[in-house]
């Protein structure tokens, strides 16, 4: 979402693509990085709603979103198909049978 950058920022005269960090519901600023103030609630509900969110940047194998925690969890394959290794409760990951097959079998090699 296009916004205005904090007062004293001058980085692209101050208008700024801006993303939400979802666990923290704080604005931050793609040029400069810094938290930006003054950010209506409403504001960010429409950038969760259209998916403009900050999102951390994933360097394992076989990390995939879970559907349930929203989360991008590491996963592995149970007795009942595709689970994140770290979800509480019920998971709900989307994979194809290859890359479930490929989990089991290299799955050990990257822990």
């Amino acid at each position: 979402m296009i916004v205005n950058c904090n007062k004293g920022c001058y980085i692209n005269n101050g208008t700024t693509n801006a993303r939400l960090n979802l666990d923290t519901r704080e604005v931050i600023c793609d040029v400069c990085g810094d938290n930006i103030n003054d950010i209506s609630d409403f504001a960010k509900n429409c950038m969760e709603f259209n998916n403009d969110v900050f999102k951390e940047k994933s360097i394992s194998s076989f990390v995939f979103n879970c559907r349930e925690c929203k989360k991008d969890v590491k996963t592995t394959i149970g007795e009942f198909g595709p689970r994140g290794m770290h979800c509480d409760g019920e998971c709900s990951i989307n994979i194809s049978e290859e890359m479930a097959n490929a989990i089991k079998e290299y799955g050990s090699e990257y822990e």
